[in-house]
């Protein structure tokens, strides 16, 4: 019983290849769709200083593809699961394990699928709309005012500076 369906779950639905197949899409979400500057920018108004610019190539390059390294040497050093190393488990039980992978990973592409589909325009015009940010993101903090991400609000105060945060604007 329960001892081999915990295993499967584990080695399959929580295992670190479908997390790593999340980061991947994730890094390149952050570096390639939103934009390292923009991000970058973001982090430097959240923090009140610059990061180091190698950052930038982590988020656009180096942790795509050490992702990716990893996720693709996973798939071919595969062996098939064991309970203690003795029992071999039927291949139905493999087929439910797989099956929990893919149910988790399956979703993104086929979320992405759903959004160029379902988004109106030609294809280079449903790809400008879906990876442009939303008109109403703004910057508050020091750099909100300077940034060219940022967007005017009626909380700009008439000299050009952001207003500041208040606590009560803060807590949920």
């Amino acid at each position: 019983g329960g001892m081999y369906v915990f295993q499967l779950f584990d080695s399959y639905a929580a295992s670190g290849m479908c997390l790593l197949f999340v980061a991947i899409f994730e890094s390149i979400c952050i570096g390639w769709v939103y934009g390292s500057d923009r991000f970058y920018t973001n982090i430097e108004d959240m923090i009140g200083y610059k990061p180091v610019f190698f950052i930038k190539w982590c988020w656009m390059i180096l942790t795509p593809g050490i992702c990716a390294a990893i996720f693709l040497f996973f798939l071919i050093k595969y062996k098939p699961l064991k309970y203690n190393n003795v029992y071999t488990y039927p291949d139905w039980g493999y087929g439910i394990g797989w099956f929990m992978a893919m149910s988790s990973m399956v979703c993104i592409p086929v979320g992405m699928i759903w959004m160029i589909w379902k988004t109106p325009g030609t294809f280079s015009e449903r790809m400008k709309k879906l990876t442009t940010p939303s008109p109403d993101l703004k910057m508050r903090g020091k750099l909100g005012a300077t940034s060219p991400y940022a967007v005017n609000d009626a909380k700009q105060k008439a000299d050009g500076k952001a207003s500041a945060l208040t606590e009560k604007e803060t807590h949920f």
